[in-house]
């Protein structure tokens, strides 16, 4: 996907490759900053964000809609050819909520469909994370149970 950096630099839009495009508002140290480029941009220029930073790359940096009010990231459109168009769309249909932190002083949105990488767990503990592997077992072994019933079952009206 291709999109531009948000800058003009003499007349000509530089064009850039992104996995995903993303806006970005924020105010930093040199007053507000906004822009549209690749997530890494994004977080190059409001890098006074870290929590948040850090918050959207462990959830879904490529595909996610985030505001707290002083900061504001909305990513996405990465299956375009050229993204720019698409994701002002997606930043706009995001402003009312953008609006509402604002207004209502709500503490922050987001929202982020599911992505391939493994999402944080609360229960870490010692450096071992809830990877799911006890569901997996219990499914294994009821498929397990069921199958061994069934051979039973046909077996006696043998």
């Amino acid at each position: 996907m291709t999109t531009t950096d948000g800058g003009n630099h003499n007349g000509v839009v530089e064009t850039i490759n992104c996995t995903a495009c993303a806006f970005y508002h924020c105010i930093n140290f040199s007053g507000f900053n906004r822009g549209y480029g690749c997530p890494d941009l994004a977080f190059k220029k409001c890098s006074n964000y870290q929590d948040e930073i850090n918050f959207i790359k462990q959830t879904n940096e490529e595909n996610m809609d985030y505001t707290n009010g002083n900061f504001t990231y909305v990513s996405g459109c990465g299956d375009q050819m050229e993204g720019t168009e698409c994701l002002m769309d997606k930043t706009e249909r995001f402003n009312p909520y953008i609006e509402d932190v604002k207004k209502n002083g709500s503490k922050t949105h987001w929202y982020a469909p599911p992505s391939d990488k493994k999402p944080v767990s609360n229960n870490d503990q010692n450096g071992k994370s809830d990877s799911g592997s006890n569901d997996k077992n219990v499914g294994l072994n009821l498929v397990a149970m069921l199958g061994f019933g069934w051979m039973i079952f046909v077996a006696a009206w043998n």
